[in-house]
């Protein structure tokens, strides 16, 4: 039966596998921590002249797990990692209000999220158990539901209110389609890579797999017998809180999203998610290059060896090119503020999708509990979800516990919107002290704008040429950037040792 007995923070966080790049700069203290041109350093490996050279674009979570799988399967490869910012981890990043530090990007993980879970275990981090807060899901006129503090009256509110049948038929597709997912695990192990994330999705799942990418969450789950009610306002509210859309998003992406509302085994690292980057690049001997925009990518032939190389170009910068056997690309190249290019790359994507821009504000006030249609400020939930309603200014709002799992004694909340919200915005939600911490708000271009049917950029773009971020079309969240990331690695080491 449907394990939504702790829907809370599951639903809550960006996505419980979340996670992408940051366009933006944040006082924190990342930035001191990592500020340094070379992260880590190659006298450990036995590198010469003669060594393999490969270049990876992107520190976020998709090109640290590509540095750090390829660094597996060739221990003498040169990595150098170059990234256009101040600091790595791309969308896992924080952010600092009064004393404390918050997650702004991607904020949940799953137990079940295998590599990310790995990579906090190999690199001697640490999680935060999420403290249980309840949920409750908002229409703009009042509660349709709120989750209870006691498991089996939750359990019986659930099926009061949507009844058994479709809460099962809504877990039983969403488990059938993680569990062929589960699949890719094994074929990695065996140094499976794809060209296309449709040989990938067919590979896992076959072709209803595929199909789900070509068809509306909504219209998959009434055809699987589940109700409108739990559409519109459940799976709805998932899907809001996640991907800042609705029902309409592509189902595989949708249901990927719903992953998170099953079960309750969910936390962040404790200091920061981030950590996960810095430390993967640490454990890769890779070369990080901090502040570095590329902006071409050259596809060049050896006349002596007839072999084909590639030179970086940097943006508004006259240096030198640098020459490089192979480069995985790991940053999204929808977004509006990419400006890579590779005119001479064979599969070079032509027409570009669209990006959701998501603002993350983070206030320090206590809640208009009159404004929910609440008696009282502990009849509002710890997390706010809401349906689709154009009145609505937010998809959600949270009380948050910072980066060490603390809950600051004055409630910061973070709310989740489509455009910046103003003063008289969050005015109409919380009664604000204008004396108290400023209230920072994040904008970033958080994940694809879906679409059915989704058309894929290759994992393979050229000879030597492979992204890694073409499987956030599919579905964009923490563990996929990590099993693009693997896949680019394969690719990577399958050229260079033919």
């Amino acid at each position: 039966m449907l394990k939504l007995i702790s829907v809370t923070a599951t639903a809550t966080a960006l996505s419980c596998f979340g996670c992408h790049s940051l366009y933006h700069s944040l006082n924190t203290k990342v930035e001191c921590e990592i500020k340094e041109k070379n992260l880590t350093s190659n006298k450990k490996l036995d590198l010469n002249e003669t060594c393999h050279k490969v270049a990876i674009i992107g520190s976020g979570i998709g090109g640290c797990s590509a540095a750090y799988f390829l660094r597996k399967l060739m221990p003498n490869v040169k990595i150098d990692v170059y990234e256009k910012s101040h600091i790595v981890g791309g969308r896992l990043s924080i952010v600092k209000v009064g004393d404390h530090e918050f997650e702004a990007g991607g904020s949940i993980i799953h137990n079940k999220n295998q590599y990310v879970v790995n990579f906090m275990k190999e690199t001697g981090l640490q999680p935060n158990v999420k403290p249980e807060k309840n949920f409750g899901i908002y229409n703009n006129e009042h509660f349709v539901f709120v989750e209870s503090g006691v498991k089996i009256y939750n359990f019986l509110k659930l099926l009061w209110r949507y009844g058994p049948y479709t809460l099962y038929k809504m877990n039983l597709v969403v488990n059938e389609t993680l569990k062929q997912f589960d699949n890719i695990y094994s074929l990695q192990d065996y140094q499976k890579a794809y060209r296309t994330v449709e040989e990938l999705l067919v590979d896992i799942g076959g072709e209803k797999i595929l199909q789900y990418t070509k068809e509306t969450l909504a219209n998959v789950m009434l055809k699987e017998g589940v109700s409108k009610k739990l559409i519109d306002e459940l799976i709805t509210a998932a899907i809001r809180v996640n991907y800042g859309q609705n029902t309409n998003i592509n189902a595989f992406a949708g249901l990927v999203a719903l992953a998170g509302i099953q079960g309750d085994s969910l936390f962040s690292i404790k200091g920061g998610n981030y950590q996960i980057c810095k430390n993967l690049l640490s454990i890769s001997y890779v070369n990080l290059m901090l502040d570095q925009e590329i902006s071409s990518i050259q596809k060049c032939y050896d006349n002596s060896t007839k072999k084909v190389y590639y030179n970086l170009e940097f943006n508004n910068d006259e240096r030198s090119k640098v020459n490089y056997d192979c480069v995985i690309i790991a940053a999204p190249l929808e977004a509006p503020k990419c400006i890579l290019k590779c005119n001479n790359c064979l599969n070079w994507p032509s027409t570009q999708g669209s990006f959701k821009q998501i603002f993350a504000t983070f206030v320090q006030g206590c809640l208009k509990y009159d404004t929910f249609n609440c008696k009282s400020e502990n009849e509002v939930p710890s997390f706010i979800l809401t349906t689709e309603n154009l009145k609505l200014k937010y998809t959600s709002i949270g009380v948050q516990t910072d980066v060490y799992g603390i809950m600051p004694e004055k409630k910061i909340y973070k709310l989740f919107s489509h455009y910046k919200l103003n003063d008289d915005d969050l005015k109409s939600c919380f009664h604000l002290d204008n004396s108290l911490t400023p209230k920072p708000v994040v904008e970033w271009y958080a994940y694809p704008a879906y679409n059915v049917p989704e058309v894929f950029a290759p994992f393979k773009l050229d000879d030597g040429v492979f992204y890694v971020n073409a499987i956030e079309r599919a579905a964009s969240a923490m563990e996929m950037s990590a099993i693009g990331g693997r896949n680019a690695a394969i690719l990577s080491y399958q050229y260079l040792e033919k």
